[in-house]
C-alpha cells in the first residue's frame, strides 16, 4: 500500500526536533549533508539572500521535513540536482499559474498536490502563518512566506519522489 506520511509521524517528529539539544542537531545536519549534498547545496544556497531570521527558520523547517520523510520511510534516495531544477520549475509554473489568478488551474493543482503528503504541508502551512510565542521574534513578511512556502514544498515533493513509500499494514 503507498501511502503519504501519517499526521502522528508528522506531529512526533516536530516534537522531537523541538527538543534536539544543538550538538544533536549539528550532527545530524553533517549526516544529511554527506547523505545528500545536492539537496543540502540547494538549501544553503536557495536561502543565502534571506535575512538570518528567514534563512534559520527556512533551515530549521527543511530539517524537520526531512526528519519526518527520514523517520516515515528510512530511506532517501539519493536527492540529484535534475531532481530539484524538475521539481523547482514545476512548482514556478503552478505559482505563475496562481498569480495570474486562473482559479480552475490552482483548484487542479490544490486538489492534486496537497494529497501527496497532506500532514507534511499541513505542518508547512501553519509553521509558516502561526503567530505564536515560539516565532514571536521573527517578524515574517508576506514575501517571505511565499518564498519559504515554495521552497518547503519544493523540498517536500522533491522527498516525497525519492522515498520508498511501500509501507505494510498491520493485520
Amino acid at each position: 500500500m503507498i501511502t503519504s506520511i501519517s499526521e502522528e509521524i508528522v506531529v512526533k517528529t516536530y516534537m522531537d526536533v523541538a527538543g534536539f539539544a544543538p550538538h544533536k542537531i549539528q550532527r545530524e545536519m553533517e549526516k544529511l549533508n554527506k547523505d545528500q549534498p545536492d539537496l543540502f547545496y540547494f538549501v544553503l544556497t536557495s536561502l543565502e539572500e534571506m535575512d538570518e531570521d528567514v534563512r534559520d527558520l527556512g533551515i530549521y523547517l527543511f530539517f524537520v521535513v526531512y526528519m519526518m520523510f527520514k523517520k516515515a520511510y528510512k530511506k532517501i534516495n539519493r536527492v540529484t540536482f535534475d531532481d530539484i531544477d524538475e521539481t523547482y520549475d514545476y512548482n514556478l509554473k503552478i505559482l505563475d499559474t496562481i498569480e495570474h489568478g486562473d482559479e480552475n488551474a490552482l483548484m487542479d493543482f490544490a486538489e492534486k498536490e496537497m494529497v501527496k503528503q497532506p500532514y507534511v504541508m499541513k505542518y508547512i502551512t501553519e509553521a509558516l502563518m502561526e503567530e505564536d510565542d515560539e516565532y514571536d521574534e521573527i517578524s515574517l513578511k508576506a514575501d517571505d512566506k511565499g518564498f519559504l512556502f515554495l521552497f518547503l514544498k519544493t523540498i517536500t515533493d522533491i522527498l516525497d519522489k525519492n522515498t520508498t513509500k511501500v509501507i505494510k499494514v498491520k493485520k
